[in-house]
């Protein structure tokens, strides 16, 4: 967590709808079940071969080795590489586009192809890939070399990160970007490494997100998708089991944001607890599952909330709990 972020936890207000569901429900791990793994996965692209169901759902091809990319700033440190990767790193679908169609006249005939879909990069390669490393949200803020992979096998992936950022250096892209004021984007980052696959099991009637990744799991998976919802009240009740994606909070962290981020968790007190506690009440929903953090979650049943003994401590308690990984 960045420290910005980190140093905010003491000025967390009282968010009462929120702290009850923490309270009432029971945290989990996601490899519980199958499901919960999958959701995981899911909302966080972070689980090893992930990539592969990502390109089956989007792009309808089930041959080679794929990878996950993404776009992200490199800052110098004496002799270092310093990887900034948040809200202001994340590619249009123009640059996007712009950036794989250079990739592919410089790489394509070392078996690289670069993928842009629905401003989602997805790299597929003729060879495998090496060990899947940390997704690109968990890499923001840290030191590029100490997650590269390492075995001779990798020196070719070495070698192509190298020549990317050459490739990127006076690239359009970054030209446009850096004359609008924003960091340019001077290097990808690959995770999520697999073999693609034919489809997923269903993990829910429905999918509300924008985020292209979630939308080619849904898809592949059978869920309907709907576009994002400001409010639970507007999914579809006619469905069944849904996923919501909420990014208020992720994108704060991602750029160490501190006041974002505790205004973020303001809109989810108004906006989901107080209607995810009024579906409970009610018996529209029968549980809920809270994916607060990579590999964790929060369990939420209806009963759960008569628990009067499960005293309802202050978030800031929560919170920490989280992100020690506790």
């Amino acid at each position: 967590m960045p420290q910005t972020v980190a140093r905010a936890i003491g000025e967390i207000g009282e968010q009462p709808m929120l702290r009850r569901l923490l309270a009432r429900g029971r945290p989990r791990r996601v490899d519980a079940n199958p499901t919960d793994a999958l959701v995981g996965q899911l909302l966080g692209a972070a689980a090893p071969g992930a990539a592969g169901p990502i390109a089956a759902g989007l792009l309808d091809d089930r041959t080679g080795y794929w990878s996950l990319a993404g776009g992200c700033h490199l800052i110098a440190d004496r002799d270092r590489l310093m990887v900034q990767a948040g809200p202001a790193q994340r590619l249009t679908r123009a640059e996007a586009d712009a950036i794989s169609t250079s990739f592919n006249a410089a790489f394509s005939e070392d078996g690289w192809q670069l993928h842009a879909v629905a401003g989602q990069l997805l790299l597929q390669s003729a060879h495998p890939l090496p060990a899947s490393p940390v997704p690109l949200h968990e890499l923001s803020g840290h030191y590029l070399d100490d997650h590269l992979p390492g075995g001779a096998e990798a020196r070719s992936w070495r070698a192509l990160l190298n020549e990317l950022q050459m490739l990127l250096f006076e690239h359009p892209v970054n030209q446009a970007r850096e004359e609008q004021g924003m960091p340019p984007i001077n290097g990808l980052w690959f995770w999520g490494c697999g073999e693609a696959i034919d489809q997923l099991p269903r993990v829910a009637d429905c999918i509300a997100a924008d985020h292209g990744v979630l939308r080619g799991l849904a898809r592949l998976s059978g869920a309907h998708t709907m576009s994002p919802v400001e409010r639970l009240s507007q999914l579809d009740p006619g469905r069944g089991d849904a996923v919501a994606h909420w990014t208020g909070t992720a994108d704060a962290l991602a750029v160490g944001d501190a006041t974002e981020w505790l205004s973020a968790l303001a809109r989810f007190e108004q906006c989901w607890a107080q209607e995810i506690l009024a579906a409970l009440d009610n018996g529209s929903w029968s549980t809920l599952r809270l994916h607060v953090a990579p590999g964790r979650y929060w369990r939420v049943r209806r009963n759960d909330l008569r628990c009067f003994w499960r005293r309802v401590r202050p978030l800031r308690r929560y919170v920490t709990t989280v992100s020690e990984g506790a």
